[in-house]
C-alpha cells in the first residue's frame, strides 16, 4: 500500500473515531437545544437516509470523473462543516 493510501486511511479512521465519540452525547445535546429524544431519532434517521442516497449518487459520479477530486472535495466539505458547527454552537 503506498503512502497516499495510508494517509487517506488514517485520516478516515481518525475522522470516524471522532464522529463516534460524539454519539453518546448527541441525545444530551439535542435536549439542551430544546429537542426531545424523538427529535434526535428523526434527525439520525434523516441523516442516515440522506447519507445512503448521496453515497449512491456520488459513487456513480466518481466513476465518471476523477475519484481523487471527489475525495478531496468530500474531505474539504467535511472539514468546513465541522468548523461551521464548532463556531455555530460555541
Amino acid at each position: 500500500m503506498n503512502n497516499g493510501y495510508k494517509a487517506l486511511l488514517s485520516a478516515t479512521l481518525l475522522a470516524n473515531f471522532g464522529d463516534n465519540l460524539i454519539g453518546p452525547f448527541y441525545a444530551i445535546f439535542v435536549e439542551k437545544i430544546g429537542g426531545s429524544i424523538l427529535d434526535m431519532g428523526y434527525s439520525v434517521t434523516v441523516f442516515s437516509i440522506c447519507t445512503g442516497i448521496l453515497m449512491i449518487i456520488v459513487g456513480r459520479v466518481s466513476d465518471k470523473i476523477n475519484k481523487e477530486l471527489i475525495t478531496i472535495v468530500g474531505y474539504a466539505l467535511y472539514a468546513l462543516g465541522s468548523i461551521f458547527i464548532y463556531f455555530y454552537f460555541k
